[in-house]
């Protein structure tokens, strides 16, 4: 009889054999050189105007009485709000009534064909005057729909879907409305291991005295959350920027990386590792920023990762006022590596040398889809006035000519502006988010402002490969798959790309894997979920199509949330590697649930290959954790039930 490893592969055996083939050299020579500022054919082309029938000023706060302004700018998201397959915008404005630069409320930007939006104003009352910073999108309740969060001053907002891009606005209900703070971004993602997308708040609190900092709320499924803050390690003091979720340490559990901006508080970046879940699925961190080699002292900003010497390993970079870190993982840490890749770049040109850029939004790209890498760094002034010239700082773009080899900056190459705008009409970015809004196969961008309008991108880069799009969609890991690692092999080189929420500067983008394939065949593509369900894609997309992945539902809960008095049921049905069910070759297995609250949870074999437990109502109302194991091997997912 085989064992549970037959059935769930070891995410950790896993990618250490990724590694070793990414050793064997994946996508080019390593060590070449810069590659002389060739852009490649890689094209961005200004389309604001086009796209949204002129320029749209994001706002910012009113400043205090010393004419001090935090520079807290405004965000987007690109998703499909309505269902209709074309990717929508919300632009998330600040319409604070004291600034003398109001932008307005939040606009949610319907999506027409052919790069054109219509503006649809259902949200300008409940947005009217407030000044809005972050917005997340996510799937609250596993219908499917895109539901929204917004991050504001004051309270926060949250936007469930009606199913055709109608929003009824929850928060209060939903118990996530927050303290009176400074709310800058937020992401969804299963923190806790439970299938249910939790949410993250990244909170900028200029007072040490106020004592608010990030917030942690764990998704009930239903829409609603419990704020498990307090007590978790992520309760720290900071000013964070953004925060990102992803296996940092590659245990196969999701960890959390904060940007911390040393200008508010004297507290580092935060490397926040999960320790453990108790027995109410709250999950417990630990700080290891020092001993992994981040906790340096910066203005953090902004958050990007990807593999990018091509060892298998996810690197970091963190934006800062000032020379912004590019971080290798090395065994038990990380080593600087910005100056060696070219990326070191801080001073702002023609300004005597001694004006530092002040970095926020970056993501790293394969517009080119040449198995290399770009890296897009958005600059912009932390205070007004912004019409200054020091203040109108250009947006880099950088790229590799092999993975693994320095960058060469090609800002001016590939159509980003080389000046800045006129008096009054600066350059000012802070978020940058991607995706594909013309639906041509390829991704295009938008840059979120202070103080500014919003831009977007138009992606005309000729390519010289192909590429795989994924978009994954969780079940018994939650939706967002943040933690979801996939692996692409083409040519007899293997590529490893994580899936991560957040790490976007006050946005989030549309969330698709695209990986580059040069001129190699593909040969196959594998996901390994947070769950630990390895998953082979048997369909082999076409070239910029979009492959939608969803995991097969192989333990689930139902219902999450049962009646009073009512009962639940665990089901757990046996899958081969790829994710198809074994039937008879399944049965047999011993399958065993331990409840939290010491209640029995006999497991039957139905002889089917499925396993079921009745999970009866404990005659108490509370939360049940589920710790699962098969053959005597523990399961990563831990379903809750709340008792009612």
């Amino acid at each position: 009889m085989t064992g549970a490893r037959d059935w769930l592969a070891a995410t950790t055996a896993l990618a250490a054999a990724a590694a070793l083939a990414l050793l064997l050299s994946a996508c080019g020579d390593s060590g070449a050189g810069p590659g002389g500022g060739d852009a490649n054919g890689i094209k961005l082309v200004d389309v604001t105007t086009e796209a949204l029938g002129g320029e749209v000023v994001g706002g910012r706060s009113a400043s205090d009485a010393d004419g001090f302004n935090l520079g807290i700018g405004t965000g987007a998201a690109i998703a499909d709000l309505d269902g209709d397959g074309r990717l929508d915008l919300v632009l998330v404005r600040d319409d604070d009534p004291g600034s003398d630069a109001r932008g307005g409320p939040v606009i949610v930007y319907r999506n027409q064909g052919g790069l054109r939006f219509a503006a649809d104003h259902q949200l300008d009352a409940l947005f009217a005057g407030v000044a809005a910073h972050g917005v997340a999108a996510g799937d609250l309740e596993g219908d499917g729909d895109v539901d929204l969060f917004i991050a504001a001053e004051g309270r926060d907002y949250l936007l469930v879907n009606d199913g055709s891009g109608g929003f009824s606005e929850t928060a209060a209900t939903a118990g996530v409305t927050g303290p009176d703070d400074l709310g800058t971004s937020a992401l969804f993602a299963d923190v806790n291991a439970d299938g249910v997308d939790d949410l993250v708040v990244s909170s900028l609190q200029p007072s040490m005295a106020t004592q608010v900092w990030n917030r942690l709320y764990l998704g009930r499924g239903d829409g609603s959350f419990e704020d498990a803050t307090v007590g978790s390690g992520f309760d720290l003091p900071g000013a964070t920027w953004t925060t990102a979720a992803a296996d940092l340490d590659r245990d196969g559990r999701v960890d959390l990386y904060l940007a911390n901006d040393q200008f508010f508080h004297d507290a580092n970046d935060r490397y926040l590792v999960l320790d453990r879940i108790d027995a109410a699925g709250h999950p417990h961190y630990r700080d290891v920023a020092a001993a992994v080699g981040v906790a340096e002292r910066r203005a953090s900003m902004g958050l990007a990762m990807r593999d990018v010497d091509g060892d298998g390993d996810d690197d970091l970079y963190v934006t800062n006022w000032g020379p912004s870190a590019l971080y290798l993982a090395e065994a038990g840490g990380y080593r600087r590596a910005e100056k060696a890749f070219g990326i070191d770049q801080h001073l702002v040109p023609n300004f005597g040398g001694d004006f530092e850029y002040v970095s926020w939004g970056a993501r790293f790209l394969d517009l080119d889809r040449d198995c290399a890498l770009e890296l897009m760094v958005v600059h912009g002034s932390a205070s007004i006035p912004v019409d200054e010239a020091a203040h109108r700082q250009l947006d880099d773009f950088l790229r590799q000519p092999a993975l693994g080899a320095p960058f060469a900056l090609v800002s001016a190459e590939v159509g980003l502006p080389t000046r800045p705008r006129v008096s009054g009409q600066p350059l000012t970015g802070r978020g940058l988010v991607s995706g594909d809004l013309d639906g041509d196969g390829d991704d295009d961008l938008v840059v979120t402002p202070f103080a500014e309008s919003f831009r977007v991108y138009r992606n005309d880069s000729a390519t010289s490969g192909g590429a795989v799009r994924l978009r994954l969609t969780g079940t018994v890991s939650g939706p967002a798959a943040a933690g979801a690692v996939v692996h692409v092999r083409a040519g007899g080189k293997l590529q490893r790309v994580v899936a991560y929420a957040g790490g976007d500067v006050h946005s989030q983008g549309d969330g698709v894997l695209s990986v580059g394939l040069g001129a190699a065949t593909l040969e196959s593509i594998e996901v390994t979920w947070p769950s630990g369900l390895r998953q082979a894609v048997q369909r082999q997309p076409g070239a910029g199509e979009i492959t939608r992945v969803r995991e097969p539902e192989w333990l689930r809960v139902t219902p999450r949330l049962p009646a009073p008095g009512a009962a639940a049921e665990l089901r757990v049905d046996a899958v081969d590697p790829g994710g198809a069910l074994l039937g008879a070759a399944g049965v047999g297995r011993l399958v065993e649930c331990v409840r939290s609250d010491g209640v029995p949870a006999p497991v039957v074999d139905r002889g089917d290959g499925s396993y079921a437990a009745a999970l009866t109502h404990p005659g108490v109302a509370g939360v049940v954790t589920l710790t699962v194991s098969i053959d005597g091997r523990v399961l990563g997912p831990r379903p809750r039930v709340w008792f009612r």
